[in-house]
């Protein structure tokens, strides 16, 4: 078993202000902050509090010039990390565990790949097949449905609005 060297790389939209890990670490850097009345004081830098959301995600508070927005840290990670020549829009977790940012587990890729390495890596017990436009059949081991107007995503997430009358037992 190996231990990993951590790496810090600046965070993308945020150079100067804070810097992220191959591990999945955040850290404030040391910088010089203006007082509004003209003064200078030295901020020292120190590792960011990072926080669970309601998906499972990780995801971390940042600010600049007054204003704070909330990030994924898997993201972070990626942005500074990998690379994305193929312009793929979602990072997914190799091994399943969303709050797992590390460098080595996670890789660029579109929502489908995404989806289907759910299905067939981490066996998930959702599958989903569309059958129309904005139509998709979902079986979650229990029962089958039609799930409609929305894109279905793997199970405990929202599954948009489901006709009930057409709720079907599982063949």
């Amino acid at each position: 078993m190996s231990i990993s060297q951590e790496e810090w790389r600046q965070v993308i939209n945020y150079e100067g202000y804070y810097e992220i890990s191959n591990l999945g670490n955040v850290r404030s850097v040391d910088r010089q902050v203006k007082y509004p009345h003209g003064g200078l004081m030295l901020r020292r830098g120190k590792p960011m509090k990072q926080n669970k959301n309601k998906y499972g995600y990780v995801d971390i508070k940042l600010g600049k010039l007054g204003v704070e927005k909330s990030h994924l840290v898997h993201r972070l990670v990626a942005m500074a990390f990998l690379d994305n020549q193929e312009d793929k829009p979602q990072v997914n977790h190799k091994n399943g565990i969303k709050w797992d940012n590390r460098l080595e587990n996670l890789e660029w890729s579109t929502k489908s790949e995404n989806r289907l390495h759910s299905y067939q890596e981490l066996n998930a017990k959702n599958w989903l097949r569309e059958v129309g436009s904005n139509k998709f059949y979902i079986n979650d081991g229990k029962r089958n449905k039609w799930a409609i107007g929305h894109t279905v995503l793997p199970k405990g997430w929202n599954l948009g609005r489901v006709k009930k009358h057409e709720i079907r037992s599982a063949a």
